[in-house]
Formats: structure tokens, C-alpha cells, sequence
């Protein structure tokens, strides 16, 4: 288990019911996923879902780098009616060691609580499940540049990841906590996932024009 996500996940739940957004449920939902295992058969599920959702609206590569949200929105009610115990996640990723949006668990929590329409917050959100395992549709479209997302793909799947497996998970080998990552150029980054706060409350309470 990655103990270290686990506990930047635990805190987000905290910072998420300060806030008034972390239904019951959710709460529950932290309890899952904190105590058990990794879990791939289910990851598997969450990413065979995934890619079927997604070819039923026609995404590619170009969509998924600028949708993360509407996507896992989305999906969000498909797993919250199945009680399939995952949480939709938001934050920032350490790609290469480097902050990908600025974002800290200050201003994410002040943007819920007084969110500013006319102003674009960047944070980046994906599904997290027992373990700590993360399943993230948009990260490989995002890291990619816009000449490798317009090439065609043989199927959905070659863009999902499955992060934060005790082994090698779908286009990511996890260790320590951090996944190798390659984009669609075939390049190789080092991704962390940092949760900052979790469930669909958050997404409903903020726009995300421009977030990847």
C-alpha cells in the first residue's frame, strides 16, 4: 500500500467535510479504501468502464487532455450507483519532480469555498481505489504534445493508467510511490499523484474551463 498517498488522501477528506462538500458515502469510501489492499481485478473493472464510456461519446486523445473533469464526472455516477468503492480525486501531480499546476491545499480549498467564475483554476483530478491504486484517463493525453493526441489509436485502452499498483499497472510501473509514465511521444516522466480534496461536491462547486 502507499501509505504516503493514503495519508495526503485522508487529509483531503478532511479538508473536503471541513468544507461542507464530503457526502456520507465518500466518507465511507475513505474508510474502503484506506484499510484495504490494492485492489486490481478492480482497477481493471474501473478502466474496462472507462473505455467503454468513452468510445460511446467518441473521445480521443485531444478530448481527454482538456476534459478530465467532465470525464470523471461522469464515470463518478456510474461507480457511486454501483457502490463500486473508488473516490473522484482532485489536485496536483509531480511530474518530473516539478509541480504540474501550482496547485496547494490552500487555494483549492478557498476556490470551493468562494469559487471565482471568471477565473481559470488549474488542478487535475483522476479516481482513486482500494490501496491507493489510481485510475487516471487523461494523465498520457496531457503530457503529450498536440501532434501525438491527433494520431489515431488502435483502441481507448493504450490512453488509460492504471498507478500506484505494487507492480507494473497499465502504461505505469509504480515504485515508491511514484509511476514511470509514458506520453503518447514516448517519452518517460515520473508522476506522483497528490490528492488534495476528494468527491463529485468539489467539481459541482468550482469551474474548471481550462483544467487538464
Amino acid at each position: 500500500m502507499n501509505e504516503n498517498y493514503l495519508s495526503n488522501l485522508k487529509a483531503a477528506a478532511e479538508r473536503t467535510s471541513e468544507c461542507g462538500l464530503l457526502e456520507e458515502l465518500e466518507e465511507v469510501m475513505v474508510e474502503i479504501i484506506s484499510e484495504e489492499g490494492p485492489h486490481e481485478e478492480l482497477g481493471m473493472h474501473a478502466l474496462g468502464y472507462m473505455e467503454f464510456m468513452l468510445s460511446e461519446i467518441g473521445a480521443d486523445a485531444s478530448y481527454l487532455a482538456i476534459n478530465c473533469f467532465n470525464v470523471n464526472a461522469n464515470a463518478y455516477r456510474h461507480f457511486w450507483e454501483k457502490r463500486v468503492p473508488v473516490l473522484l480525486t482532485v489536485g496536483d501531480l509531480l511530474v518530473d519532480g516539478k509541480p504540474r499546476f501550482g496547485t496547494t491545499p490552500d487555494s483549492i480549498a478557498s476556490e470551493v469555498k468562494a469559487p471565482d467564475l471568471t477565473k481559470v483554476f488549474s488542478a487535475h483530478s483522476w479516481f482513486t481505489l482500494p490501496g491507493g491504486v489510481v485510475v487516471d484517463a487523461t494523465l498520457r493525453s496531457a503530457l503529450s504534445t498536440q501532434a501525438a493526441r491527433r494520431r489515431p489509436r488502435a483502441n481507448l485502452s493504450s490512453l488509460l493508467t492504471l498507478g500506484n499498483t505494487p507492480g507494473k499497472g497499465r502504461r505505469a510501473s509504480s515504485q515508491n510511490g511514484k509511476c514511470q509514465v509514458r506520453d503518447l511521444d514516448r517519452g518517460s516522466h515520473l508522476v506522483e499523484w497528490i490528492p488534495m480534496m476528494v468527491g463529485i461536491g468539489v467539481v459541482n462547486a468550482v469551474s474548471f474551463p481550462e483544467a487538464l
